[in-house]
């Protein structure tokens, strides 16, 4: 006897058709300041110097997607990490391909977590750094990820 097959999401527009936002929460945040003291804070500027670097993770099982967008940012004074996660429940059990997960994960939960991580950086950068930094707006297209090898997400 054989087990019915699922159907199938093969797209970031169908998943999105059949699930549901549940939760958004962090698996991290956390910054430090790199020399200890504190000097006079400047005030906060849009054309600060920093690098950052976000990454994405995304997985998905018969009922539920969970994607992670992470961000790293060192600026001269210190660092600042935040990893925002949020869970899309299905209303039904589907199969769910990597690729279709991924897609999901660029076009529709980038925009879902990412306002999150503005404030995170905001807010540890202000209490720790005594420079608030500010995340610019991103728009559909401006941050893609490629598509990584599985593996495990710390999501099971």
């Amino acid at each position: 006897m054989s087990t019915p097959k699922r159907p199938a999401l093969n797209n970031a527009i169908e998943i999105a058709t059949h699930s549901t936002l549940k939760d958004i929460g962090f698996l991290e945040e956390s910054a430090r300041h790199f020399d200890g003291h504190f000097e006079e804070a400047s005030p906060p500027s849009l054309n600060q110097q920093f690098s950052t670097e976000f990454n994405l993770m995304v997985r998905a099982d018969e009922s539920t997607l969970h994607a992670r967008l992470s961000v790293r940012i060192t600026t001269q004074n210190g660092e600042v990490r935040s990893e925002a996660v949020g869970q899309w429940d299905f209303d039904n059990k589907y199969s769910v391909s990597d690729e279709a997960a991924f897609d999901f994960g660029n076009r529709v939960s980038v925009f879902a977590l990412f306002p999150y991580l503005r404030e995170s950086v905001h807010l540890l950068s202000a209490r720790v750094l005594r420079e608030p930094l500010l995340l610019p707006t991103v728009r559909q297209g401006e941050m893609s990820f490629g598509q990584k090898p599985a593996q495990s997400t710390g999501l099971d």
